[in-house]
């Protein structure tokens, strides 16, 4: 019964928020923070000591600016979570989307790094709308009616969400062997940590970066760098890299470089765009 309960209340809440106006669906999730987020006082606390860390020379005004805007980006995609296909119809903006096409050369596998900022659920519309198979490494989401809401979502928008353990690595060499796209985020959050970018720390075990580079060069992938932005209200703009073929990763510092690269353009990203960063709150030196 209570199976049966629970699965109920996922589809009406999943229909509901479909017919809903996007405004409103995105604004219920901005309006519900302001009240969730002030019985997370300890994190906001954290995450300011956090952002001075990496910029100093923050004022009080702007850090309270930046706190603000995190959680309201947090609590809009919660709520815009359920929605993505029509985010990405409706309201998205993208620059260099070229870089797709050239990237998807018919049955080489292509590594898609990308960044949690804004809202990146979207971005798998605009590749399935290009042909792609997209893949995912992350853990499934479980344990609340949300996640099981979350959990439907993405498996109606074609996402394929593979678990980063002995099984899911077996499901990951045979996606990429069949020439499909491969999501690593090269911000991970894992036992309580944020892996990337480094802001200067330094790492004792192996991270997204290192797994995604490895693939690489295991599977002659291209890599096809992508974030996306907030803009004003509930619109967003994709950002494309241009797609680095496989010929870069043949020698040791060819790798070097390319690690380099990734490095700077994460950091630099996320950097410009701190408060859209879901990761920031999790983030500790």
């Amino acid at each position: 019964m209570a199976e049966f309960t629970l699965r109920l209340v996922n589809i009406v809440f999943y229909k509901l928020w479909q017919i809903l106006p996007i405004d409103i669906a995105s604004g219920i999730g901005s309006f519900l923070i302001r009240f969730i987020s002030r019985k997370y006082y300890r994190t906001t606390a954290a995450t300011k000591t956090t952002l001075l860390r990496i910029n100093p020379d923050l004022s009080a005004e702007e850090l309270d600016r930046l706190l603000f805007n995190m959680w309201q980006n947090i609590g809009r995609v919660w709520a815009e979570s359920l929605i993505t296909q029509r985010l990405a119809r409706q309201r998205l903006k993208i620059t260099g989307i070229e870089h797709i096409t050239s990237a998807m050369d018919p049955g080489k596998p292509v590594i898609v790094p990308f960044l949690h900022i804004g809202n990146w659920e979207i971005i798998i519309h605009v590749l399935d709308a290009r042909g792609a198979v997209m893949n995912s490494i992350g853990e499934v989401q479980k344990g609340t009616i949300f996640d099981n809401i979350l959990n439907r979502t993405r498996a109606s928008n074609k996402l394929k969400v593979i678990n980063p353990d002995f099984e899911g690595k077996r499901k990951i060499y045979q996606s990429l062997r069949r020439g499909e796209m491969l999501g690593i985020a090269l911000d991970e959050y894992k036992n309580g940590k944020v892996w990337g970018p480094r802001f200067g720390r330094k790492f004792s075990e192996s991270t997204n970066m290192d797994y995604l580079l490895r693939l690489a060069i295991k599977f002659n992938a291209v890599l096809l760098p992508i974030y996306l932005t907030r803009l004003e209200g509930v619109n967003f703009q994709m950002h494309v890299s241009p797609p680095v073929s496989p010929d870069s990763l043949q020698d040791n510092a060819g790798i070097a470089h390319v690690r380099q690269g990734l490095e700077n353009w994460s950091e630099s990203t996320i950097r410009a765009h701190i408060d859209q960063w879901y990761m920031l709150h999790h983030l500790r030196f």
